[in-house]
């Protein structure tokens, strides 16, 4: 696991629970620096105030349900944790885009999984960004491709694996004599 200490917000009503995650985080040594929201209003202060590498997030608080904190979990990757929950409910904090779903069992046995969840659910997050990113920087380097090829005085033509042609530039039409539109995904 990383020793970067990670920020999380836990969002839970229940003093047991609490306890016990502090608990886990002190017994196993887990590098989080974490706060506690006992109710909707109060996690959505914090989270207005504050930044965190995730949110662990109970269904049901005092004042409302987890659907309540959705929209202000920007960016942040978060899990479900439900004691009252079905499976109506995880489908629903599925879609609105909770990485995890752990069902609360009177043993409390679900924290055991709760930080390789965390672990997991950050790494879905920086593959998300860095595929977002790779996805940026293609884009732009395409746009590149097609200003710098349009402006060419050369003819530039590119063709697939089967000799298909996948580009053809201004300047291949006036040396070849065919339109783009022509030879576009012709052999």
């Amino acid at each position: 696991m990383s020793q970067t200490p990670l920020k999380i917000l836990l969002v839970e009503d229940d003093l047991v629970d609490q306890m016990s995650f502090k608990r886990m985080v002190k017994t196993r040594e887990l590098p989080y620096n974490y706060q506690i929201a006992n109710s909707v209003a109060r996690a959505k202060e914090i989270l207005s105030d504050n930044l965190f590498d995730l949110v662990l997030i109970d269904y049901n608080l005092g004042d409302g349900t987890a659907f309540d904190i959705f929209d202000h979990i920007v960016d942040t990757p978060f899990i479900f944790i439900t004691g009252g929950g079905d499976e109506r409910i995880a489908v629903e904090a599925m879609k609105a885009g909770a990485f995890y779903y752990h069902i609360k069992d009177p043993d409390r046995n679900y924290l055991e999984l709760l930080p390789v969840s965390i672990e997991k659910a950050l790494r879905e997050k920086q593959m998300e960004l860095d595929q977002k990113a790779a996805e940026e920087a293609l884009k732009e380097s395409e746009e590149k491709f097609r200003t710098i090829s349009s402006a060419a005085n050369d003819a530039i033509i590119m063709m697939d694996y089967e000799g298909n042609v996948t580009f053809w530039n201004k300047a291949a039409e006036k040396i070849f004599g065919y339109k783009k539109s022509e030879i576009l995904k012709k052999n």
